[in-house]
């Protein structure tokens, strides 16, 4: 609300650079892959990129038309998605701040756009006159591909980029090809037939494709088999309406933002509105 946004050391919590500063509230930030560089969305209309050094100052600055309410950047760092409350989603190339063509595609704040594993591709999810739709966009060619209406409206892609997992109102989830947006699995369902009775608010894949998992509105949290599209386990109980769902590995690092893999996917990680974390064996 102060208009600016804070960069902290994790290990010691102390300020790495001074607030980087807009004229309004701040309404998305996210780091380079390499973590040399932040970018910063405001309320203002503007974007900016920060290298991060003891006296930060913007290296570059790029103006919407509109409050901007996401910003991404590719895999490589070379380019930059933002999306804003005009509904317009917007690609940057980040070392001069040109704006590259993008397609007319309307999303609003609880929209979600992510590159793929490659930074080719963009997936959008978003509510068009009260229906869910998922979008790709091949940033290359300009072309852009719709899925079919029966989605739930959260998708992400695996990851290899190759496929894309998608949540379902008439069964839990599918796997679709990334390049086709055609179908490469059976609906994931609990039984032969059965139809969905609530909606999938979150989907995973684990890192190395092999398990799906989809978290539900009534708590409820279900491990697939991605290959085949058949429970892998029985259905998992979160108490409580799970805010996120994750694998990780004991090795590897914890999950603190509730949509993050690492290289192990033999346990789960839930979290929901009761306040718990659970830690759940997938093998």
């Amino acid at each position: 609300r102060d208009s600016t946004a804070c960069v902290w050391d994790a290990t010691s919590g102390a300020r790495v650079v001074p607030p980087l500063r807009h004229s309004g509230p701040l309404c998305g930030a996210a780091f380079t892959p390499d973590g040399r560089f932040v970018v910063t969305g405001s309320s203002d209309g503007s974007v900016r990129v920060w290298r991060l050094a003891p006296h930060s100052s913007p290296c570059r600055i790029m103006l919407s038309d509109s409050p901007v309410f996401c910003a991404r950047f590719a895999p490589n760092g070379k380019r930059l998605l933002t999306a804003s409350w005009d509904g317009v989603v917007r690609l940057w190339e980040t070392s001069t701040g040109r704006k590259i063509p993008s397609p007319r595609s309307q999303v609003d704040r609880g929209s979600r756009v992510q590159f793929s594993p490659n930074g080719r591709q963009v997936l959008f999810t978003r509510e068009f006159l009260g229906s869910p739709e998922v979008q790709l966009w091949d940033t290359e060619t300009g072309q852009t591909r719709l899925f079919p209406a029966d989605l739930s409206g959260c998708a992400e892609f695996t990851a290899n980029g190759a496929r894309v997992l998608a949540g379902q109102t008439v069964g839990a989830a599918r796997l679709w090809d990334a390049q086709s947006a055609l179908p490469l699995t059976p609906l994931f369902l609990e039984r032969s037939g059965a139809t969905a009775t609530e909606n999938t608010g979150l989907i995973k894949t684990s890192p190395d494709g092999r398990l799906a998992v989809t978290v539900h509105e009534t708590g409820r949290v279900r491990l697939w088999d991605a290959r085949t599209g058949k429970m892998a386990l029985p259905p998992l109980k979160q108490g409580g309406r799970p805010y996120a769902a994750a694998f990780y590995q004991i090795a590897g690092r914890f999950v603190t933002s509730g949509a993050d893999f690492t290289s192990d996917g033999h346990r789960l990680v839930t979290g929901g509105a009761d306040n718990r974390v659970g830690i759940w064996d997938t093998d």
